[in-house]
């Protein structure tokens, strides 16, 4: 049976998550950016951040199947897909007819998310991992403390996003079921591995169109 929060614990748990997605919000990709081209400096960081946490996580009793977590895959690539299409700018179609440079994709499509999940799903996840040692935020939800936490930082990091204050916000939402699904594929699988995977097609999906 896992145990109750204390009243300091979810103190710290909405410390953790606000403090955390703001600062790596508001300060990460600028002082990657101040090093070198973003497209070395924030995976190199992620990275390095990722290895230091780098341990064994609490898993549930009874894992759900890889199969299963594959089969969660196709509904938020479905969503990405339409989310994706109304979006301005062009395509990775487009692009394969020559119309734009493919090197542009690399961004989208693999570096900012194998990069997010090293930062979100690895850091982030294992530092609260550590202190929370798998407990479920409450008897009545199936994720643990650490699940909350990567995700709500997660979907705060995307305020830094271009766009209207109703593009931004409705980003932040979207990005905060991905945070707790890609975070439930970490907390399930016991690696980060498929969650990288996962957030990869995700973000192709996106840009398909």
């Amino acid at each position: 049976m896992p145990l109750r929060l204390t009243r300091n614990e979810w103190i710290l748990f909405v410390v953790l998550s606000l403090s955390l997605g703001f600062s790596l919000a508001m300060g990460v990709l600028e002082t990657c950016r101040g090093f070198g081209d973003l497209n070395y400096t924030f995976p190199l960081l992620a990275l390095v951040l990722f290895l230091s946490m780098r341990r064994q996580f609490a898993c549930p009793s009874v894992p759900v199947s890889t199969v299963d977590l594959w089969r969660r895959v196709p509904m938020p690539c479905l969503i990405a897909l339409v989310y994706g299409s109304f979006r301005s700018g062009p395509s990775f179609i487009e692009a394969l007819r020559g119309h734009e440079n493919l090197q542009q994709f690399l961004w989208p499509v693999l570096i900012a998310p194998i990069s997010e999940e090293l930062l979100f799903r690895g850091w982030v996840y294992g530092l609260t991992d550590r202190l929370f040692k798998g407990k479920l935020l409450t008897f009545t939800n199936p994720f643990p403390v650490a699940v909350w936490v990567s995700a709500i930082s997660f979907s705060l990091w995307h305020i830094q996003n271009a766009g209207s204050i109703g593009e931004v916000a409705f980003q932040m939402f979207y990005t905060l079921f991905v945070g707790l699904w890609l975070g439930d594929w970490r907390y399930q699988s016991g690696k980060i591995s498929g969650p990288i995977l996962g957030h990869v097609l995700l973000n192709f999906a996106s840009v398909l169109l």
